[in-house]
C-alpha cells in the first residue's frame, strides 16, 4: 500500500486530531496531503473545546506526516487590502505597527472566537468610532502587551472597565464588531488589517485588559491587553 494510500484511521494521532480529519472529510493520507494547514487549524478550532489549545495539534499532525515522508499542503495567503494608512505618532517606549478603522463597536478575543455570534469569551466594548492606532509592548514575535490608541481624541485618563480575555492560545484579535468577515484577517498569524488587529502575545497565565476614556460613561479611546505570569 503507497502511503498516499494509507488510511487516516491507521495514523497514531490525538483524538482531537482524529475529531479535525473527520471535520475535513478527509480518509486518507493522500486527501489529507491536498489540504492546507490553515485548513486543518479552522477545523481544529471547530471541534476544540473552548479551553484546549489549537496551535500546537499542527505540530504534532506535521511531526506524523514527516516521518511519512509527506506535509500538508501550503496556504496560499489572502492579501492584507487596507485604505486606512499607517501613518499613527510614535510614542515613547512602544513600537506602532499599523492602523485600522471601526465602528462604535469593537471585539476583544483569541482568534478563534471572534466571529463566534455571541459568545462569552468575547469580550464588546463600546469605543470612540473612527481610526485606532496600534502599538507593541516589547520586541520579537510575540509581544507582552498591546496597546490601542483612538487616534485625534486627546488623553483617556480614567480607567472605565477592566477584565480578563480567555485565550488558551495567546492569539489575540480585536475587530469591528459590525464588520464583514476579514478573510485575510483569519487567515494571517499577526497583522493590521481594514477593520481590525491580530497580534501574538507572549505566554502567560492570564490576559488582562484595561480600557480608558475621558470619564466614566464616555465612548472608549484607549485599551490595553498584556500577558502577565499570575
Amino acid at each position: 500500500m503507497s502511503v498516499e494510500d494509507k488510511p487516516i484511521s491507521e495514523l497514531e494521532v490525538s483524538s482531537i486530531i482524529r475529531n479535525a480529519l473527520a471535520q475535513l472529510q478527509v480518509r486518507t493520507v493522500g486527501q489529507l496531503t491536498r489540504r492546507t494547514q490553515l485548513e486543518f487549524l479552522a477545523a481544529a478550532q471547530d471541534v476544540a473545546r473552548d479551553d484546549q489549545r489549537v496551535a500546537p495539534l499542527l505540530a504534532e499532525l506535521g511531526a506524523v506526516l514527516a516521518m511519512l515522508g509527506v506535509t500538508l499542503a501550503q496556504d496560499v495567503l489572502p492579501t492584507i487590502e487596507k485604505t486606512v494608512p499607517d501613518d499613527g505618532e510614535k510614542r515613547d517606549g512602544l513600537s506602532y505597527v499599523g492602523s485600522f478603522t471601526t465602528s462604535d463597536r469593537l471585539a476583544l478575543s483569541e482568534i478563534r472566537f471572534a466571529f463566534r455570534a455571541n459568545s462569552s469569551k468575547v469580550v464588546r466594548l463600546t469605543v470612540e468610532p473612527g481610526t485606532w492606532d496600534v502599538y507593541d509592548e516589547g520586541a520579537g514575535y510575540r509581544t507582552k502587551g498591546v496597546w490601542l490608541h483612538h487616534r485625534g481624541s486627546g488623553p483617556a485618563p480614567t480607567l472605565t472597565a477592566s477584565g480578563l480575555l480567555a485565550m488558551p492560545d495567546p492569539l489575540l484579535a480585536v475587530v469591528d464588531a459590525d464588520a464583514p468577515r476579514d478573510k485575510a484577517l483569519i487567515a494571517h498569524p499577526k497583522g493590521v488589517f481594514e477593520h481590525g488587529v491580530r497580534r501574538v502575545l507572549a505566554y502567560g497565565a492570564t490576559f488582562p485588559w484595561d480600557a480608558y476614556a475621558s470619564g466614566m460613561g464616555a465612548a472608549i479611546r484607549a485599551i490595553y491587553v498584556r500577558a502577565t505570569s499570575t
